[in-house]
């Protein structure tokens, strides 16, 4: 059984951890057996460092649990012998605060944007089941720019926009597929929650007229250029989240999406 450790990823994906970077050209398969270990690397970590968060929330209320009882001893003029007791407890506790804090930093410097479980994982898999494992596909990916987030003006232009995916396949006959993920986001004062809008939208250029595309009453666009057909769609959502919550739109809408236009191009 995978353990999911930093030390068992490979060399490239722990580079990926550090940058949070990847691009290229490589199969679903591919895609999918560098990613997944990284997810369930993530998912691992978060609990984790729950976890840590949890204990050390313990420690703190010892601590202030050994605070409180010094003081008592003062306000009473109890001997100074018995200071020994909430002293001890303050530096035991301190000490063991420390150490899950050293504990739990270390899965936090390495954690990774939740959208790669959450969505990229179940994109890829999707891809795969639309067009096969052996299809090739162009992909890059930079996450850094979420974490990037917290460095924006207060006041962020709605037109400026966070560009981190792309991707793109190309499958014989129907022409090339391509996705974009962008975000636009607002930053609250104080608070990492921010107002975000993501849209995920693909387009496929065929072969083929427009006369020929069957469209069915679906919802993608249908138009003409340079006398091909182009299919394309969009799928866009505004809310307000945690940085670290599922920012992906849903994906089975996509997945029934892209089914859909597979029927329209025959």
């Amino acid at each position: 059984m995978a353990k999911y450790e930093f030390e068992d990823l490979s060399q490239e994906a722990k580079a990926f951890v550090k940058d949070k970077k990847a691009s290229g050209q490589r199969s679903i398969e591919e895609w999918i057996n560098f990613f997944h270990p990284l997810a369930q690397f993530d998912k691992k970590s978060d609990q984790r460092r729950k976890i840590g968060n949890y204990i050390m929330g313990l420690w703190a209320f010892w601590i202030g649990f050994g605070v409180f009882m010094a003081f008592l001893l003062m306000a009473n003029h109890i001997e100074a012998i018995y200071f020994t007791i909430p002293a001890g407890m303050v530096l035991v506790f301190g000490g063991l605060l420390w150490l899950t804090y050293r504990w739990t930093r270390q899965y936090e410097v390495r954690d990774l944007p939740n959208l790669l479980r959450s969505f990229l994982v179940p994109f890829l898999k999707l891809m795969k089941d639309r067009f096969g494992g052996d299809a090739k596909l162009d992909l890059k990916l930079d996450l850094s720019v979420i974490d990037d987030l917290g460095d924006i003006p207060a006041e962020l232009p709605q037109s400026e926009k966070l560009h981190y995916m792309d991707a793109s396949i190309s499958e014989p006959g129907l022409g090339q597929w391509s996705l974009s993920l962008e975000a636009v986001g607002v930053q609250v004062p104080f608070f990492t929650y921010y107002k975000l809008k993501h849209t995920l939208s693909h387009s496929v250029i065929t072969d083929r007229a427009v006369s020929d595309i069957a469209v069915n009453g679906s919802s993608f666009q249908v138009k003409e250029e340079a006398g091909k057909a182009v299919l394309s769609e969009e799928f866009s959502r505004q809310s307000e989240v945690e940085i670290e919550s599922d920012p992906g739109p849903d994906i089975y809408e996509f997945g029934r999406s892209l089914k859909n236009m597979r029927k329209a191009i025959g």
